[in-house]
């Protein structure tokens, strides 16, 4: 025999299609799902009283959402439900499993990018990728569209970037992409080591090891700093005591990934 639907779950069931059918999603609403999805994994792995890493996550996706509001780059209701899908993939695996892998946590940067972002249009000034409408890069100080050209191509137009291998430079007077100099060779923030090196003091030298203090992904040879630890590795780790688990405790204060300023 089939039970009748109580009128207050009937009701519950109203206000949430009506919630989101009718309406976009707000910041608010953003930053309290995103906070959802992350501590219900987290706080079980950090012994965490849920209530605590809520409240820690909420208050660092407002203040994040500030920042990114207050550069001009508001929050687009329309690219949320990606992010907080990503996030909820992510988070989901520490419910097996303590340690969340580089790839898969800098993923969520990725389908993240632009849920605050700004309108820049093409040829428009820009600082970051996250400055500009659509899927436009910024390139060069303007908005445009992402194309790779061939090795010793040019590569002056905006949005045109160069192979792995090659970087886009205008050293003779013209931008071309010219290959990347190696172990011991000169190096600034023009000309950029071949991938595998970091440049230090104005010379590519080896990338940091697993353990060593770091502040960007370009520092360590496992292409990951992690965020929390602030230390080249190849996870984020997860467990009681841990700078991961510390982040999520009120007073934290650890951004939600890469901060969007970051190119």
């Amino acid at each position: 025999m089939c039970k009748p639907i109580s009128a207050a779950l009937l009701a519950a069931l109203v206000v949430t299609s009506c919630n989101r059918d009718d309406r976009p999603m707000t910041r608010a609403e953003f930053c309290q799902n995103r906070s959802e999805r992350e501590c219900s994994s987290v706080a079980p792995a950090c012994l965490l009283p849920e209530v605590d890493c809520l409240a820690a996550r909420q208050a660092a996706c407002a203040s994040q959402g500030q920042i990114e509001e207050s550069a001009q780059r508001p929050f687009d209701p329309a690219n949320a439900d990606a992010c907080l899908s990503r996030v909820s993939a992510v988070f989901g695996v520490l419910s097996h499993n303590l340690a969340i892998e580089a790839k898969d946590y800098r993923s969520i940067d990725e389908a993240c990018a632009r849920v605050f972002h700004g309108n820049a249009a093409a040829n428009e000034t820009c600082g970051v990728d996250a400055d500009c409408s659509g899927t436009l890069v910024c390139d060069k100080g303007r908005c445009g569209t992402w194309r790779q050209v061939d090795p010793g191509a040019g590569c002056a137009n905006i949005g045109e970037s160069c192979p792995q291998g090659y970087y886009c430079g205008s050293g003779s007077g013209v931008w071309m992409c010219t290959a990347r100099p190696g172990l011991g060779a000169m190096c600034d923030a023009e000309v950029a080591c071949i991938e595998d090196l970091r440049c230090v003091g104005g010379t590519c030298a080896d990338r940091l090891t697993i353990g060593i203090a770091c502040q960007d992904d370009g520092e360590c040879a496992s292409g990951f700093c992690e965020p929390f630890a602030s230390k080249c590795a190849t996870d984020v780790r997860f467990a009681e005591g841990t700078s991961a688990c510390r982040a999520y405790q009120p007073g934290g204060g650890v951004a939600l990934g890469q901060d969007a300023s970051i190119d």
